[in-house]
């Protein structure tokens, strides 16, 4: 139910609590499944030699092995419990939904979101106009960092006496909870 927020922030919240992303592309929102984009084959391979700048971050803080919702059924204001994934890293959920299926997609959703911090990286390169935001690539070269990496954001950089490059937020792909 929307109340007193911006329809964009509240499609945004939507789209985020069912493990949906959104953008703009050629002037219509486009609303996608990270998860299905991830399985995609990646658009190009980039070598060490190929990224003229990046940095990157690596870390299991707030990374999760799995999640537990608790929730209140709409019918009988019983609560609820639903338990996704296991181990020892359990992300604690409090959401009001209406159903099991529910509990379990905002669950998922939750956790596949918080697990795309484990390893991100900014890097800068020449532009490649096979590369947009919801793409895979494969990086190479880069050791324990080395694998494919989903395209969170481009950001096109174009200077008076400088070549055309791009600038490319990622993360890597992670066996997503489904």
């Amino acid at each position: 139910e929307q109340s007193s927020e911006s329809d964009s922030s509240f499609l945004k919240k939507i789209c985020e609590d069912y493990g949906m992303a959104i953008k703009i592309y050629c002037g219509s929102i486009i609303i996608y499944d990270k998860g299905v984009f991830e399985a995609k084959k990646p658009v190009v391979t980039l070598s060490k030699g190929d990224l003229q700048d990046w940095t990157y971050n690596s870390t299991l803080i707030k990374t999760y092995t799995g999640a537990r919702i608790q929730y209140t059924s709409g019918e009988d204001d019983k609560e609820l419990k639903c338990l996704v994934g296991g181990g020892k890293r359990i992300l604690n959920i409090n959401e009001k939904v209406e159903s099991l299926q529910e509990a379990q997609l905002k669950a998922c959703a939750k956790l596949n979101t918080e697990n795309e911090k484990t390893v991100t990286m900014n890097a800068t390169i020449m532009a490649d106009n096979r590369i947009a935001a919801g793409s895979t690539i494969r990086i190479k070269g880069l050791w324990h960092l080395s694998g494919k990496y989903f395209v969170d954001k481009v950001t096109h950089n174009i200077g008076p006496d400088e070549a055309y490059t791009m600038t490319l937020e990622l993360h890597k792909c992670q066996k997503r909870f489904k």
